[in-house]
C-alpha cells in the first residue's frame, strides 16, 4: 500500500506555480508544522479516505487546505492548489479531479484563514 497523503503533496509540489507561490511549503497532515510562518502561504493534504476496493488503484478522496495570512492570499493559493490538482497526473497518480469548489474557513482557535477544498485521486498501489 502506498502512502497517499505523500503521492499527493508530491503531485503538489511538481507543479513549479504552486511550489513557487508557497516556498514549496507543501505538507501532509491535519495543520502546518509547529513554527509555520502564518504571514506566508502554505497547502496542508490529508487523506479522508476512499472506496473499498479489489484492483489495481486506489480511489481516495483528498482534503486540501490552502493558507493565506489575508482570505485573498487564500484564495490565491487554493487556485494554484485547483490548477495543480485538478486534471492532472504523473506516474503515481493516475488522474486528481477537483470534487466542489473551495470554500473560505476561519480557525476558531488561531484565527487563521485558509480554503478547504477536496480532490478526488486515482493512485496506484
Amino acid at each position: 500500500m502506498r502512502d497517499v497523503d505523500a503521492a499527493a503533496v508530491d503531485l503538489a509540489l511538481a507543479d513549479s506555480a504552486l511550489a513557487a507561490h508557497t516556498g514549496s511549503q507543501i505538507y501532509a497532515g491535519d495543520a502546518p508544522p509547529t513554527g509555520w510562518n502564518p504571514a506566508t502561504t502554505a497547502v496542508v493534504l490529508k487523506s479522508r479516505g476512499g472506496t473499498t476496493a479489489y484492483s489495481d488503484i486506489l480511489d481516495v478522496s483528498i482534503q486540501a487546505k490552502c493558507y493565506g495570512a489575508t482570505a485573498p492570499a487564500a484564495w490565491l493559493t487554493y487556485l494554484l492548489t485547483y490548477d495543480a490538482l485538478h486534471e492532472t497526473g504523473d506516474g503515481v497518480v493516475a488522474e486528481s479531479l477537483a470534487e466542489q469548489v473551495g470554500q473560505q474557513i476561519t480557525e476558531p482557535s488561531t484565527g487563521r484563514i485558509y480554503i478547504l477544498a477536496y480532490f478526488r485521486m486515482q493512485i496506484r498501489p
